[in-house]
């Protein structure tokens, strides 16, 4: 079984559906945990994804990682920011075996869609869910996807990330 836990797998792949740049990975982000400008540095980290992928844009660069008011100021920003990424880095997706993700669909499918956070029971649903498309589809059968995410589930899922962030403020 491969590993998946959060890491940059798609780093320097030509061939990947996600280009992560230099800089603009999730390494990135666990080599600024503790730093005193950790917030600005995710911003700039997620930035630097989303230019690289016209798709992202708009998504994931809406949230603010530098807000005082959302995240406290100096050492308690630096604290909550630091708790959040190390959430993130201790995370493992073994029992996923759907192939071909992300690291971006892995968290995204973990902790939200569209709005919901998720729980550990309705994690299993929609991995079992997609596990069982995933077969369809291999066998053949046509199964039509997701809809594209549309501005409202753009607008969901950054109010259910300030909400996650809110919560882990506290």
């Amino acid at each position: 079984m491969r590993d998946k836990s959060i890491s940059d797998k798609y780093a320097g792949d030509p061939n990947a559906l996600v280009d992560v740049p230099a800089g603009g990975g999730f390494a990135d982000m666990v080599a600024a945990k503790g730093d005193k400008e950790i917030g600005d540095r995710i911003n700039k980290i997620i930035g630097q994804l989303a230019d690289a992928n016209e798709s992202l844009k708009g998504a994931i660069n809406v949230a603010d990682f530098n807000d005082e008011e959302k995240l406290g100021k100096a050492q308690a920003m630096v604290d909550r920011l630091t708790k959040l990424v190390a959430i993130f880095e201790g995370l493992d997706f073994g029992r996923n075996r759907a192939e071909g993700d992300d690291l971006l669909g892995d968290a995204y499918e973990y902790l939200m869609r569209h709005g919901e956070l998720y729980t550990e029971e309705n994690i299993r649903e929609r991995l079992n869910m997609r596990d069982f498309m995933a077969t369809l589809r291999s066998s053949g059968v046509e199964t039509g996807g997701p809809l594209p995410f549309g501005q409202s589930d753009r607008q969901s899922f950054a109010n259910q990330l300030d909400r996650f962030l809110a919560g882990i403020a506290s």
